[in-house]
């Protein structure tokens, strides 16, 4: 099963702000001995090691995390200063620089900012689908739906014409017969970050 993971890690950062009107980018902001997006990209690399035909797109507006894709062998940094326009631009530079395949292949969506993540979850999700033989994935805790989630190249189309923040949950709402829900056991996996309270709280 060929898997293209698509790292999403070019968010704006509007609320983070470390102090009253000082906003700063919490994706490069430190957090338990690494910054923040290195988390999850490190939980997508340990997934990937695990997997015969996978790949990593690290998709960023940010040139410190560019580099440090640049450099991280078995990653493909994608630069995408239209990312702070909203997600759709990440997610289609990520598609475009990913390709579309005429053989069978999923795209598999990660935001950077769910330090918790971990590959088990991501190789439960993308098992499930395969096992389950559907074409969307999603996980879930607590009834509630969250990322990773993952999209047979069929999707590739309406992916590709998604505008302004508008991210996958779109087409996943509008196919639900063909969504598949990995179902994960620690709801902490889905914790992001949107304000600086909340980092701090975790870090304590």
């Amino acid at each position: 099963m060929k898997v293209k993971m698509i790292y999403l890690a070019a968010g704006n950062s509007r609320r983070f702000c470390i102090s009253e009107g000082k906003r700063t980018n919490k994706l490069l902001y430190p957090f338990h001995g690494k910054l923040l997006y290195q988390h999850g990209l490190d939980a997508l690399m340990q997934a990937a090691e695990q997997m015969e035909d996978a790949k990593i797109y690290v998709v960023t507006q940010y040139r410190e995390i560019y580099e440090y894709a640049k450099e991280k062998e078995g990653l493909i940094a994608v630069f995408s200063p239209e990312s702070r326009q909203g997600m759709s631009y990440t997610i289609r530079n990520g598609l475009k620089a990913a390709g579309q395949e005429k053989e069978s292949c999923y795209y598999l969506f990660l935001t950077a900012d769910q330090p918790f993540i971990t590959p088990d979850t991501i190789r439960g999700l993308i098992d499930g689908v395969r096992e389950q033989g559907k074409s969307l994935g999603t996980v879930m805790c607590d009834g509630v739906p969250g990322n990773p989630a993952i999209f047979h190249n069929r999707y590739y189309g309406e992916l590709m014409k998604l505008t302004g923040d508008q991210g996958g949950r779109r087409i996943l709402k509008v196919h639900p017969e063909e969504v598949w829900q990995y179902q994960m056991k620690n709801p902490k996996e889905l914790k992001d970050f949107d304000y600086f309270e909340e980092m701090l709280e975790e870090s304590r």
